[in-house]
């Protein structure tokens, strides 16, 4: 009778190369990860030994690097003072 060739599974958590655990959960959790090319974002999900994890990069999103500039246009202009911003509210909001 031929062996049968079993596969070795490991946590997705425990194959990544970041600093912490903590910080190895949250990439995961944030669905940065992919494993063969598929997004995991359980991090106990067992993944093959030999397989393919890869670390996407952070996507920013636009409004975030628009409200920076803003932010850092106005503490160059307010020395020590305080900085409203309004929004308007979006349509059919009851305000």
């Amino acid at each position: 009778m031929a062996r049968r060739h079993h596969r070795r599974f490991v946590r997705s958590v425990d194959r990544l190369e970041v600093g912490s655990l903590r910080e190895a959960v949250a990439v995961i959790v944030a669905g940065r990860v992919t494993v063969n090319g598929v997004i995991v974002t359980n991090p106990d999900s067992l993944i093959a030994a030999d397989a393919v994890v890869a670390l996407a990069t952070e996507r920013v999103v636009r409004g975030t690097v628009r409200l920076q500039a803003a932010l850092s246009d106005s503490e160059r202009g307010c020395r020590g003072g305080s900085v409203l911003i309004w929004v308007p509210p979006l349509a059919g909001s009851p305000l």
